[in-house]
């Protein structure tokens, strides 16, 4: 056997003859360990589950929101119209080859209640192919129609229809819902709908009218946002949205144009997502930290329990080095067996974590390698001083020591 062997083999000795102590130190870098990695690679696999989310619901899509400035009424002649009209936003579909389809909708807010009881809802318009764009699906009836125009129609979200059940002997269909001073007939209920970066409502939580409906109802109700649904997932976003910026300051001069982008969304994700990962792993490093000192503080006791073994090794012949390394040694190898440890119990861990999130478990190779070093590092660190005290104990006074 090698002379590292055999260190390596009587630094285990040694420790397996404090077996409480070692366990306890051992224990202190399992748990900043698996703190690491089951932080870091939790937060990966979030992140991941919201990218997935978010593509799932379609890269294909482009919002746009339109805002108008105070000078712009300088700027606009007076055959141009105050506000984008109807026919204005379905033609944006016009300005690009890239573009297969636009759904302009309307927000606005009313008094809006069922059988008396007040209900926390938005009053959204829209036009039919709404749906098919933001994959909004019914659970009962169906979803608004061009055949509806004006009609007093609507379509219910999941989380309205929740607030209206314990009021229904039945089906939602059919029921008739207060908005102000007028009243809709719910011709369709959606299914739990995941929400959407492109379109800046949440449809759970909405009353779904035809658009010309809401643009009928409140004079100060106006068409301020569209949802595109390009042709391709990787078409030239540059391009179109020059397009219809272009497009939108010929109908209406003056006004600010925005857009929400498939890429904007995920570049702003995997940002977060890299500032979530230096947290959650400043975090788990803390907990390493605490652990290291853990182990300095029990390789402390040891030296002092075994003052008179090492005046015996130096007295013999041994090396100040030689005790060093002995010490240094026995640190090192509580940090990497608790690295070890560690870093199954935080893949573990963050696979549980997933199982019950429900979300797809990826295993990440950077967190258990980050934390098995860092772990290696602690024991490095605070390794060192224990074993450079004991290295400097002098042989008299550490064999006259009790």
């Amino acid at each position: 056997m090698t002379k590292s062997g055999l260190q390596i083999r009587e630094a285990l000795i040694n420790l397996s003859r404090a077996k409480l102590r070692t366990g306890l130190a051992l224990l202190g870098i399992l748990v900043g360990t698996a703190s690491v990695v089951a932080m870091v690679s939790g937060g990966k696999l979030a992140t991941n589950a919201t990218l997935k989310q978010i593509q799932s619901l379609g890269t294909d899509l482009l919002g746009v929101s339109i805002s108008y400035s105070p000078s712009r009424n300088k700027a606009q002649t007076a055959d141009q119209p105050k506000e984008l009209t109807l026919q204005a936003a379905m033609s944006i579909s016009t300005t690009s080859s890239s573009i297969s389809a636009v759904s302009p909708y309307t927000q606005s807010y009313a008094n809006v209640s069922f059988e008396g009881n007040k209900l926390q809802a938005q009053v959204v318009g829209v036009t039919s192919n709404l749906a098919d764009i933001v994959h909004a699906e019914t659970h009962e009836g169906r979803f608004i129609s061009f055949l509806d125009d004006i009609s007093m129609q609507c379509v219910i979200g999941n989380k309205v229809s929740q607030d209206i059940l314990p009021s229904l002997m039945g089906s939602a269909l059919g029921q008739q819902i207060k908005l102000g001073n007028q009243y809709c007939t719910v011709v369709g209920v959606l299914q739990p709908w995941s929400e959407s970066g492109f379109i800046s409502v949440n449809l759970n939580k909405a009353i779904i009218l035809p658009i010309n409906v809401t643009l009928a109802m409140n004079q100060y109700t106006h068409i301020n946002n569209v949802v595109v649904k390009l042709t391709k997932s990787h078409a030239a976003i540059d391009d179109i949205t020059q397009s219809i910026s272009h497009y939108l300051s010929k109908q209406l001069p003056g006004s600010h144009v925005y857009f929400r982008s498939p890429q904007q969304l995920l570049d702003s994700m995997k940002k977060q997502s890299n500032i979530l990962t230096v947290f959650l792993g400043f975090i788990g490093g803390i907990s390493l930290l605490v652990g290291g000192i853990g182990v300095m503080n029990i390789m402390l006791v040891s030296v002092i329990e075994r003052r008179r073994e090492i005046g015996l090794r130096l007295a013999v012949g041994a090396r100040h080095v030689d005790i060093q390394l002995l010490f240094f040694i026995e640190a090192l190898v509580i940090t990497v067996l608790g690295g070890l440890l560690g870093v199954g119990l935080g893949v573990l861990i963050s696979y549980g974590v997933a199982v019950v999130k429900g979300w797809t478990f990826s295993f990440f190779i950077l967190p258990p390698v980050v934390g098995f070093l860092v772990s290696v590092c602690v024991g490095i660190f605070f390794g060192f001083y224990p074993a450079f005290k004991a290295s400097r104990l002098s042989p008299i006074e550490a064999l006259r020591s009790d």
